[in-house]
């Protein structure tokens, strides 16, 4: 049945992948209302919860079917039954090498699939479901594995993820094929999806999610439309042929990257946006309410929201710009790795009295995690995209662009805040911090795109590898003790500099920030 979308594309001319993710997209509306519908009139809580989880099994089965692989869908449930069988078993959930081998084995078989896809261009590259599969049980293994220790040993980020009781076959299946997400997303935990179907709060006291799902779906339009308007004439390809440099000037180049990096975000934002309209209008995307400045009660709805454009767009840091994109991918890499590879001081093996066990995989993780973490996290986070080399060009680069990005914010941005003399002169540090962030980022990320090891340089050949030479000499600059000649002047016009722990605490894949650290 998966060749009904080859027969569409031959038939439409549309790329097959945009027709597959068109359909999944735009039909999750409709599927979104059809899903209250059947909810609407159910007699308890747990009959609607249970036509929630068939409906969403059901309808997902038929468009995976159909848009996808066969073989696909079966690897997909098996996979998942497999998992949860194994979270039932009480020797096993309550041990660290059940969600470290659940993580290990979907990674390993997403990246088998990626090299299946990738190295064969004239494949269907199908690994999409596959990576939502793996966000979904790495997420879900973990929470079982917090859910089997004491509430008092786990940071409140987990705490509230931690499944205590096991779910039914049912029910777990609708959480995995559930039809808001399962081609691109989004991912989200497995207990936020039982108190939304449970009608347990929050979701039980939410607002009407139209005007939200309205919005989402507007601007996901939007941005899909400008995608399919101007990418071609403003793609990465068209930097690749050597013609490009002799006819173009440098300013000329560097804008042609700041653009084409837009327009492929357009492509995500609407993407994202379009699925995340869905769940807006299930209510699944509810968080809670909030005051507005003039008092009133408003709703606001981000739960499982993917991307936060407007802070994407106006970032002045890496830190902002990570923060706000790829969310719940950044989510995942966090508790599934970052918090378990460096965990928080409070994050430590108790027995069921409260007491800390030392062990000597903790003693090393608290010794070496925060150094070992970060890589972890680019590498896991490369490795779940793809095995193309563009992928570990821009990860790699990411990462060196993130750290470096920190330590400036640290020794620059106190001199332009009050107490100092300069704070005057936020506006100017702000509009600069914006562009360079901007520029920069488009930069790192231009690769991506390319996929080759050839093409990937190119993109960042044309501007003659120019952020990478102020990035080393950034790195020199710093290891040579310019951030303390610049710390000295700073305290020297009265910018207070808090005092930096030797130990950070990351809050989001590729984010250090000091716990000491409180100017904003």
């Amino acid at each position: 049945m998966g060749d009904i979308a080859d027969f569409l594309t031959k038939i439409t001319g549309v790329p097959n992948y945009t027709l597959r993710a068109g359909i999944s997209l735009f039909g999750a509306l409709p599927l979104a209302f059809a899903f209250n519908a059947i909810a609407d009139h159910a007699q308890s809580n747990y009959i609607a919860a249970r036509k929630r989880h068939i409906f969403s099994i059901l309808s997902t089965s038929i468009l995976f079917l159909c848009l996808a692989s066969p073989w696909l869908y079966a690897y997909c449930v098996t996979t998942a039954v497999a998992v949860y069988y194994c979270s039932l078993i009480p020797g096993v959930k309550g041990h660290w090498a059940f969600p470290v081998t659940v993580f290990i084995a979907t990674l390993g078989l997403l990246c088998t699939q990626h090299a299946y896809y990738q190295f064969d261009d004239t494949k269907r590259d199908d690994s999409g479901p596959s990576m939502i599969l793996t966000i979904k049980l790495t997420m879900y293994a973990w929470s079982v594995y917090d859910g089997s220790k004491p509430a008092n040993s786990l940071i409140e980020e987990v705490r509230d993820t931690a499944i205590r009781d096991p779910p039914t076959l049912l029910e777990f299946l609708g959480y995995i094929l559930f039809f808001g997400g399962w081609l691109v997303g989004p991912a989200f935990e497995f207990e936020d999806y039982r108190r939304f179907c449970n009608n347990e709060s929050p979701f039980k006291e939410r607002a009407g999610g139209g005007m939200a799902a309205l919005r989402t779906f507007s601007i996901g339009t939007l941005c899909l439309l400008l995608n399919l308007q101007y990418a071609n004439a403003w793609a990465h390809q068209n930097v690749v042929p050597r013609s490009f440099d002799e006819d173009n000037s440098l300013l000329f180049r560097i804008w042609y990257i700041n653009v084409a990096g837009i327009l492929v975000r357009c492509k995500y934002y609407g993407a994202w946006k379009l699925a995340e309209s869905a769940c807006c209008v299930v209510g699944l995307n509810f968080t809670g309410f909030a005051t507005d400045s003039d008092g009133n009660k408003v709703s606001i709805w981000n739960r499982v929201e993917n991307v936060n454009i407007r802070t994407v767009e106006c970032a002045q840091s890496p830190r902002d710009f990570i923060n706000a994109w790829n969310k719940n991918t950044i989510k995942w890499l966090r508790r599934t790795i970052y918090i378990r590879v460096s965990p928080p001081a409070q994050f430590s093996p108790r027995t069921q009295s409260g007491e800390t066990v030392q062990t000597n995989i903790s003693t090393f993780l608290r010794k070496w995690g925060h150094i070992i973490a970060p890589f972890a996290v680019y590498f896991s986070s490369a490795f779940w995209h793809g095995l193309r080399p563009s992928y570990y060009f821009t990860f790699l680069t990411g990462a060196m662009v993130t750290i470096l990005g920190q330590q400036l914010r640290r020794t620059l941005r106190p001199i332009f805040v009050p107490p100092s003399r300069w704070a005057q002169l936020k506006p100017v540090y702000d509009a600069v911090s914006w562009i360079a962030t901007q520029n920069l980022l488009n930069y790192t990320c231009a690769p991506f795109p390319l996929y080759t090891f050839q093409r990937a340089l190119r993109a960042w050949s044309t501007l003659y590898f120019g952020w990478h030479v102020i990035l080393l000499v950034v790195f020199a600059s710093l290891a040579l003790g310019l951030g303390s000649t610049v710390r000295s002047f700073g305290e020297s016009i009265g910018a207070v500099y808090p005092g930096i722990k030797a130990k950070c605490v990351v809050k989001s894949a590729g984010e250090t920030s000091d716990d000491t650290d409180k100017t904003k």
